[in-house]
């Protein structure tokens, strides 16, 4: 008997002090029922607002959508040119940021073109004419860009996704200090905040979805240097004034500079080699001369089959 009331009592003790555990089994699984972000995308990659009260929303969508926690983050890379509340983006000032939505550790982000009110009062360290004939390329992602002359301008990649390049036209403005925003008569947009003599940050927008690039001067500006080189007895001597015009002489059989107008019919680029081709139609007094290739690096230039040296 005594042996039968101590089991029982062993029993109630082993219970009430938790000696069982299977009544516990399902405590575990508390943590697998939470459900991670997988990813955060936005309805736009890029915004264009006007300084004086212009707003856009952007809208952030979390996947999945039962996601444990969904809440979103926004912030902005420079609150001095737009500010964000709730997917509200506001213009500040004038300049280009960037406007980011986060969410269990994911993000999307999009790229945000602030025009000045007025322009006038920009004061810029670099003008955008010092970019003219110059190229640059971010050797990470094999992204290119060059600003020809005032009005035209290449986009080139050399990358796993695409090789090959557009040369286009644009319109500028100048937004903020030593800052410029290219609009394509394509659709496209390009940010250029010149940062040295030998750097540029790229902002695309529009058709190229967004992406930021730090770029660094790879080619020579082809315009206003003058080329040399000697083939046999003859010195040929070539000076590109500017976009639409150049001289040439060929001493001693043509001693005079003869001076030609020209257009850039075509423009290849070459991320590997670091060269820019440009193919020119000459004109004289109206009439067609002919069509040449310069192809052109720090070195100089070869024009058609002719290696130039770039004079200092």
């Amino acid at each position: 008997m005594l042996k039968k009331l101590f089991m029982a009592s062993l029993a109630v003790s082993m219970i009430l002090g938790g000696g069982f555990t299977s009544c516990n089994m399902d405590d575990d699984d508390d943590d697998d029922d939470t459900i991670a972000v997988t990813g955060v995308t936005l309805d736009n990659s890029v915004l264009t607002l006007t300084v004086g009260g212009d707003t856009e929303t952007l809208t952030a969508t979390v996947s999945p959508s039962n996601a444990t926690d969904s809440t979103i983050t926004w912030t902005t890379a420079d609150s001095t040119v737009a500010k964000v509340s709730d997917g509200v983006v506001t213009a500040v000032s004038g300049g280009i940021t960037t406007i980011t939505a986060t969410a269990g550790g994911k993000s999307a982000s999009a790229n945000v073109f602030v025009k000045p009110a007025s322009s006038s009062s920009i004061t810029n360290t670099y003008s955008l004419d010092n970019l003219y004939g110059k190229a640059w390329e971010n050797t990470t992602n094999g992204v290119g860009f060059a600003i020809i002359d005032e009005s035209n301008y290449i986009w080139f990649h050399n990358n796993s996704s695409y090789t090959g390049a557009t040369k286009g036209t644009y319109t500028v403005e100048n937004v903020a200090a030593d800052t410029y925003m290219l609009t394509s008569t394509s659709g496209g947009i390009y940010g250029v905040k010149v940062t040295s003599d030998s750097t540029i940050t790229l902002t695309l927008g529009s058709s190229h979805n967004g992406g930021t690039y730090e770029m660094t001067h790879v080619f020579s500006s082809l315009f206003g240097n003058t080329y040399s080189g000697t083939q046999g007895q003859m010195t040929h001597t070539l000076s590109i004034t500017d976009s639409a015009n150049c001289t040439y002489k060929a001493t001693p059989y043509m001693p005079n500079e003869t001076a030609y107008t020209y257009t850039i019919t075509g423009v290849t680029a070459d991320n590997t080699a670091k060269t820019l081709t440009y193919t020119m139609q000459w004109y004289k007094d109206g009439d067609k001369k002919g069509t040449h290739t310069v192809l052109i690096t720090d070195a100089g230039i070869t024009f058609d089959s002719l290696a130039l040296t770039k004079l200092e």
